[in-house]
């Protein structure tokens, strides 16, 4: 499955704001939850990685904003399946980061360990035209939603798309143990989770996910990131490491691969 979040971007200023239309997808995840062996893995795509569609190069993120009304997913599916050759999207969410923010302050914020970043400030962002606004001091601390967002959405510092993986993959794990300590409030962080997830799932895969997720140790959370290169304003594919990535996180089979170079 494939999920994303996005960010608006102004067309007369280079300014983002968080909402789900007009968009550009803000951060790419293509995951696979694996039931047999209670794993979660997954690779991000860099929002800048190059995508040639319908005869044009864009960055992969652009293309959930110039789709035709109604068909962003689609757009963005094509563009992921196509930059991925052999991995089969059968799901996809788009984050809802308004229900995100809710849902932590249910569980009661998420610990986590804000890193010094590359000015040994920690995580400084300010963005007063989209009124995006990130102050995250270094140390260890509990995230209430709105500072919880703003931790997973961070990505300006020498780091960028990478940092921000890591971040989220730690947030992953440490989000989960807030979950199970409030047991109680099961029902209710259900419900929150589908509005997160754009009600994407129903309420039996909600509760089959919740199930899953119980039974995944943090060592069996596997989260990379696409190889990649610079190349002018975009971001090219490295071609020679990207099987063996899609192999690594459990995206792609030789069987997959095989199917996908005889298409």
């Amino acid at each position: 499955m494939i999920g994303w979040g996005v960010d608006e971007r102004g067309r007369q200023h280079a300014v983002s704001k968080v909402i789900r239309r007009g968009a550009r997808a803000d951060m790419i995840m293509v995951a696979r939850l694996d039931f047999k062996k209670h794993a979660i893995t997954g690779l991000s795509i860099p929002r800048d990685t190059a995508c040639r569609l319908d005869g044009e190069t864009r960055k992969i993120n652009a293309f959930y904003s110039i789709a035709p009304k109604g068909e962003s997913e689609s757009y963005m599916v094509r563009a992921v399946e196509h930059t991925l050759p052999g991995v089969h999207i059968d799901r996809t969410i788009a984050i809802n980061y308004d229900a995100f923010q809710e849902l932590v302050d249910t569980v009661g914020g998420v610990p986590v360990v804000v890193p010094k970043g590359s000015e040994g400030e920690g995580l400084q962002y300010d963005d007063n035209a989209g009124d995006l606004h990130i102050h995250l001091s270094p140390g260890k601390q509990v995230l209430d939603g709105k500072d919880a967002m703003g931790y997973v959405r961070f990505r300006h510092d020498s780091e960028s798309d990478f940092g921000r993986q890591q971040r989220q993959k730690e947030f992953l794990a440490s989000f989960k143990s807030s979950i199970f300590k409030n047991l109680g409030k099961l029902p209710e962080i259900a419900e929150q989770g589908k509005a997160v997830m754009s009600n994407a799932l129903t309420d039996d895969e909600i509760i089959a996910v919740v199930a899953f997720a119980r039974k995944v140790p943090q060592s069996s959370i596997k989260l990379g990131t696409l190889p990649t290169y610079p190349r002018g304003r975009l971001l090219r594919v490295v071609e020679s490491k990207r099987d063996d990535a899609l192999r690594e996180y459990g995206l792609l089979t030789d069987s997959t691969l095989t199917a996908a170079v005889e298409r």
